[in-house]
């Protein structure tokens, strides 16, 4: 084999590996470096939270998190610190399984429905997931959108989304900066199955 083509191969293989490293680390950043689809039907939306959740005479918060998501653990942590708000009905839409998690925040006084991918989507109209519902019995649907304002998924804003409503402001639905629960939007955005 001459030379310059032992060169040639060399850059080929070089040129095949860089676009595959690329092609995988771009995989596992897909997920809260992108918005995820935001909740669209609020018709089904409301209807769902209507027939899943307990609704009170107060306003209604629901807190839907899919266990198999990076932020799914801080996001949790941060709820059973604050506990539910005073005069609040909060509930916990839980996509998967977690039995420690589920009793350290029904001790907090959140009230817990576990599902999977298909009720929520059939239910809720949901493919992603962290999505924060806030639910009047005067005003109806008052937000339905995402947690985070930056992809870090490091600070969530429900204390301040919460607080802009109180004020009688209309909070702008922030992006879902999250996970795909969705098992076809999941394959589309991982396609190697690389994601935890």
């Amino acid at each position: 084999m001459s030379s310059a083509l032992k060169i040639r191969l060399t850059w080929a293989v070089l040129g095949v590996w860089a676009t595959l490293l690329v092609v995988l680390i771009a995989s596992l950043m897909i997920n809260h470096t992108i918005a995820m689809p935001s909740p669209s039907n609020a018709e089904q939306l409301a209807a769902g939270v209507d027939a899943l959740v307990e609704t009170s005479d107060g306003r209604t918060l629901v807190h839907v998190i899919y266990d198999d998501c990076s932020c799914t653990s801080g996001l949790l942590d941060h709820l059973a610190e604050r506990g539910v708000l005073t005069d609040t009905a909060e509930t916990i839409v839980f996509v998967g399984g977690d039995a420690e998690r589920e009793e350290q925040l029904t001790a907090r006084g959140f009230s817990w429905i576990t599902t999977n991918e298909l009720r929520l989507e059939q239910e809720l109209a949901l493919v992603s997931a962290p999505v924060l519902i806030v639910h009047d019995p005067e005003d109806g649907m008052r937000y339905a959108g995402g947690y985070y304002r930056l992809p870090a998924a490091v600070r969530p804003m429900d204390l301040a989304i919460i607080a802009a409503l109180d004020e009688g402001r209309e909070p702008e639905p922030l992006p879902v900066f999250g996970c795909a629960v969705n098992a076809e939007l999941r394959s589309q955005l991982d396609p190697f199955g690389l994601q935890r």
